[in-house]
């Protein structure tokens, strides 16, 4: 016969995302540990310090807003280390996830406060060594070495943003398209070293301007009300509205960007002196101040509060607005930078 395992005395001490597997698939982890691992047996118990779990039978992870009592379940998939000891950290692997399955469970649980709790079964092996010890001397036997484990637990009373900042932000598009752009400023060592005083006058303001729209990025992890949402709109209109047509910084940068374009012979004339590449380049340059300026009107509309009506802007207004303005100015930061290789 088996013995009962049981994991006693749970602890939570934090929850990520496992991305290893990503694109593929995307698995929240909550880390906890037990003080014990208690064995039964015939009506006689004992406690080892150590234990292999095999796999997961059955097991669930829920989450819930802390004022709510609906709580989301997900499927355990996996726990990990192979050798559990007791008092020491084991990770609770969910089942693989998508992107938008994750938005769900936090659109769902969002508030300020969230409650947490699990309970899994798995196989598990306790080593021969081990139970002999305990059993030997007494008259019931000994119980075979492969067993079922229980484990559970319950954390109340957590801060959602941390489940923003743990799982939401390591996971998210917009974020690994910002991670994929250069996140800070060149030193000013570096860019008092470019030559081009126009080149490095036009890097400093988008430079500045793509900080802004990193604390508006900031920012939007932690918005919940449409109120929220509205003030991130503003910001990325802050980082935009001087770039528009007619500004003098959009000046400056649009300048300097058609001269980066001319340098860099992105359109090649197939009949020299036929003026194709002046055309197509200024074609280029009125795209992208069309660009900065539907990107200011948009943020016009969804972040500030007009005389006649007040916007109500979602999440997917936001997402939308800052993949476009942290697009927009990456693209001409990455066109100078290129540039001042060249030359």
């Amino acid at each position: 016969m088996s013995a009962n395992v049981d994991l006693i005395n749970p602890s939570f001490i934090d929850m990520t995302i496992d991305r290893r597997e990503f694109p593929k698939e995307l698995r929240i982890c909550l880390k906890v540990k037990y003080d014990k691992i208690k064995v039964e047996y015939s009506g006689h118990y004992d406690y080892i310090h150590k234990l292999n779990i095999l796999n997961v039978i059955r097991g669930k992870i829920y989450f819930k807003n802390h004022d709510s009592n609906e709580w989301v379940e997900i499927s355990i998939d996996k726990i990990e280390p192979y050798v559990i000891y007791q008092n020491e950290i084991i990770t609770i692997y969910s089942k693989p996830l998508s992107l938008q399955e994750i938005y769900t469970i936090s659109e769902k649980i969002k508030g300020e406060m969230i409650d947490i709790r699990w309970d899994f079964e798995a196989f598990c092996y306790i080593p021969f060594d081990i139970i002999n010890d305990i059993f030997k001397d007494k008259a019931i036997g000994i119980p075979e070495p492969i067993s079922i484990v229980r484990g559970s637990g319950l954390h109340s009373g957590r801060y959602y943003i941390e489940f923003v900042k743990n799982i939401i932000e390591p996971a998210d598009l917009i974020k690994r398209i910002y991670l994929e752009i250069p996140l800070e400023p060149l030193s000013e060592e570096r860019l008092d070293s470019i030559k081009n005083p126009k080149l490095r006058e036009a890097l400093k303001i988008l430079f500045e301007k793509q900080k802004i729209l990193k604390d508006a990025l900031d920012e939007y992890y932690k918005s919940i009300t449409s109120s929220e949402y509205k003030n991130v709109i503003s910001k990325i209109r802050g980082a935009i509205e001087h770039l528009i047509p007619k500004k003098e910084l959009g000046k400056i940068v649009f300048d300097i960007i058609k001269e980066a374009l001319d340098a860099l012979n992105i359109i090649n004339e197939i009949i020299p002196g036929s003026n194709v590449k002046e055309n197509k380049i200024r074609k280029i340059i009125g795209t992208l101040k069309s660009y900065s300026y539907n990107i200011y009107s948009l943020t016009s509309i969804l972040g500030v509060h007009q005389s006649d009506y007040k916007p109500k802007p979602y999440k997917h207004d936001v997402e939308f607005l800052l993949v476009m303005a942290l697009n927009f100015i990456s693209y001409m930061i990455k066109i100078l930078l290129k540039y001042n290789e060249e030359i």
